[in-house]
């Protein structure tokens, strides 16, 4: 049986709710247009690419097979996070290392749909993840963990070239 709404908020450790206000809060502001700096996609990208191949580490024994999957997808989402950025028209100011990103509404829709999960289905759900899904589907979990990385490596890739071929922002 499910455990009720109130069950949930209940036994949710407190940490956890400054994080549902952050990330509310993150996903609000990346509804505007904004300035992000180089260096803080860069520590980011290299952030989730380093946490995508440690959670291959660790949610499966490493094969060839599954290292290639994981590089293949990582180039697939790459190519992915190139066009996203290409088409949102990204702009950039070199002399400050700046890009401007438009506003999306992607961030803080999965913000409310992580915490609907959460609340409906219980913080174990989160915890114990591997358990939820089924086997086959772990399988698939180097290609999902290369393409998420990937995308961010993507725009990364995009950014610098922004730096230094443009377009530019006129100020």
């Amino acid at each position: 049986m499910s455990p009720t709404i109130w069950d949930t908020l209940a036994n949710t450790p407190w940490w956890i709710y400054p994080l549902y206000y952050y990330l509310l809060r993150t996903g609000y502001l990346a509804t505007k247009s904004r300035f992000v700096p180089l260096r803080t996609l860069r520590l980011f990208t290299l952030f989730f690419v380093l946490s995508t191949f440690a959670l291959l580490l660790g949610s499966q024994q490493l094969s060839v097979t599954k290292f290639g999957l994981w590089l293949a997808s990582l180039a697939g989402g790459a190519l992915i996070g190139w066009l996203q950025f290409r088409l949102m028209r990204i702009k950039s100011k070199p002399q400050e290392a700046l890009i401007r990103v438009p506003g999306n509404w992607l961030i803080i829709c999965g913000a409310i749909a992580m915490i609907i999960i959460q609340l409906f289905k219980g913080y174990d759900y989160y915890l114990h993840l591997a358990q939820q899904v089924a086997p086959i589907f772990l399988s698939w979990l180097p290609v999902v963990y290369g393409v998420l990385g990937g995308i961010f490596m993507g725009k990364l890739i995009y950014a610098n070239r922004c730096m230094k071929v443009g377009p530019y922002i006129t100020s």
